[in-house]
């Protein structure tokens, strides 16, 4: 057996989460959530889309194949989720 240390152990927790995602409930359903660039990109356009009134609901998709439907109201509070928890991968300690 392989041990790893608990430091690196860490560092593979968070890569795993942030390709393949954690659990965000929308309306009594749970959603895996990743979050990469491409995703966080999708997020910023329709953050964009809801802001200028171009639709009031739309269909999330994601890297992991995902899909959420989601309204502009509802998006407020899961794109401060998102944001918060992605740049959780990108603070050194």
């Amino acid at each position: 057996m392989i041990k790893i240390d608990k430091n690196k152990q860490q560092e593979i927790d968070k890569k795993h989460e942030k390709e393949y995602g954690v659990i965000y409930t929308l309306n009594g359903i749970d959603y895996q959530i990743p979050f990469m660039k491409d995703d966080a990109d999708g997020v910023a356009f329709v953050s964009t889309a809801f802001e200028k009134s171009f639709y009031t609901k739309t269909i999330l998709k994601f890297s992991n194949n995902t899909e959420m439907s989601i309204s502009s109201d509802e998006f407020t509070a899961f794109e401060e989720w998102f944001y918060n928890k992605r740049n959780s991968f990108f603070v050194i300690e």
